[in-house]
């Protein structure tokens, strides 16, 4: 059966998260483009939700997930994961829970609680990636 770029941006980071680093060697990407950075205070779901609703259903993202106590570029940031795909019809919740559980790695890892009654802020720092044909 052969797959469309369609059928591969309906089915990236819907049931598991896909990682730029697992897609076949065969495959390139132009990675040229700006990263862009998302803020989400406390790491709401809803503003995840939003912002996979609005971005472009025919274009596929690598983001690199980060937690920061206060939001400022200038401060230390906690990456969760290596790069991962994302698009429009990607699942919020397979990718909230995949950043809830990296937190919570982190958390033994580095030895250190994140406040949640304090704001803190989940980052995503994406950018769109093209198929060179």
């Amino acid at each position: 059966m052969k797959y469309t770029f369609i059928d591969l941006l309906k089915h990236t980071s819907v049931d598991n998260i896909n990682f730029l680093k697992d897609v076949h060697k065969a495959i390139r990407f132009d990675t040229n483009a700006k990263w862009k950075y998302l803020y989400i205070p406390f790491a709401n779901i809803d503003d995840l939700w939003d912002f996979i609703l609005k971005i472009n259903p025919i274009t596929l993202y690598t983001v690199i997930p980060m937690i920061s106590i206060d939001g400022k570029e200038n401060n230390p940031h906690l990456i969760l994961s290596q790069q991962f795909l994302m698009t429009h019809y990607s699942s919020p919740d397979t990718i909230m829970k995949f950043i809830m559980d990296q937190l919570h790695i982190g958390y033994g890892d580095f030895d250190f609680e994140l406040d949640l009654d304090k704001k803190f802020y989940l980052i995503l720092k994406y950018k769109e990636i093209k198929l060179i044909k």
